[in-house]
């Protein structure tokens, strides 16, 4: 059953505040409202049917119409509420066993290195077989030169290659290859991801690869959320992939999770934490603007 608990940190430069995932509406038929910690006035708690939205520690919560009702996920049982009763989201045990969840280094305080690559972060770590690199275009990139080699061993260049800088992605099976054999070999050294502009300008990133006892575990963690719902699934993978370094993949099941509920203020700013550990300023920056402008809306 439903055991353990999960806390997210919200950047310092938000709100320096702790904030509990405490519960899932699950269906919502009677024009639910909900008073959000800190605020004085009731408001509709969106919900669109199909998705559910994730609740708070000291949310209030309440029917708006006589008819339907509103169903919870809470700790380990569903609860329903209907008429005039109203219910206080308490901090509670919602996840499935305790997660380690890998709190950024900029949530204290200190900021991400600024890299224009994504996929690899910065200092984060890759699986060989799904790796795609990622970056955000400076403007008049041009052409460019991409490398990767290891961080003691810079004269053993791993992959070279040639390609338009505006395109922003390598999808590359050598590379991919390359990078599995460097790890089949027993290559345990950090990598350097270098790009060179069409200027000159280089760019680098330094990532290590996920070793294969690691990826075991991997497995063996991101199983535990099989058949979970989809919601709660989303965000326990999202804290499993970061607690090993993979901070793209953990940036995807959160994005994953927001669609679940894409007006929900907590995943938007869970999202915003995800996108800026992997250096996306660029969709940070976006979820950041959304998460500003729903805020105003409920002042």
């Amino acid at each position: 059953m439903i055991v353990g608990a999960i806390v997210f940190f919200a950047p310092a430069r938000a709100h320096a505040q702790v904030t509990t995932f405490a519960g899932l509406v699950i269906e919502n038929t009677c024009k639910a409202q909900v008073l959000e910690p800190n605020e004085k006035q009731w408001h509709a708690l969106v919900s669109p049917r199909g998705c559910h939205r994730p609740l708070v520690s000291g949310e209030r919560l309440k029917c708006g119409s006589s008819s339907g009702s509103l169903t919870i996920l809470d700790s380990k049982t569903y609860k329903t509420i209907s008429g005039d009763q109203k219910y206080v989201v308490e901090i509670s045990s919602v996840l499935n066993e305790v997660v380690e969840y890998s709190e950024p280094a900029f949530t204290r305080g200190e900021k991400p290195p600024d890299t224009i690559f994504f996929s690899p972060a910065s200092e984060s770590t890759i699986q060989p077989e799904h790796f795609v690199v990622r970056w955000v275009p400076p403007p008049e990139i041009g052409d460019v030169a991409l490398s990767v080699v290891p961080k003691s061993a810079s004269k053993n260049i791993l992959y070279s290659g040639h390609l338009a800088g505006a395109s922003g992605a390598l999808d590359s099976q050598q590379l991919r290859d390359a990078l599995a054999m460097y790890r089949d070999r027993g290559g345990l050294d950090s990598l350097v991801l270098q790009l060179i502009d069409a200027k000159g300008d280089p760019y680098s990133v330094t990532f290590t690869v996920l070793t294969p006892p690691n990826a075991k575990k991997l497995t063996q963690a991101l199983s535990e959320w099989d058949g979970k719902d989809s919601l709660v699934r989303h965000l326990g993978r999202s804290s499993v992939y970061s607690s090993f370094g993979l901070y793209y993949e953990a940036a995807t099941e959160s994005e994953l999770a927001l669609r679940e509920s894409p007006k929900s203020r907590l995943l938007l700013q869970l999202t915003v934490n995800a996108e800026r550990r992997t250096g996306n300023s660029v969709r940070a920056n976006e979820l950041e603007t959304q998460l500003s402008q729903m805020t105003a809306k409920v002042q």
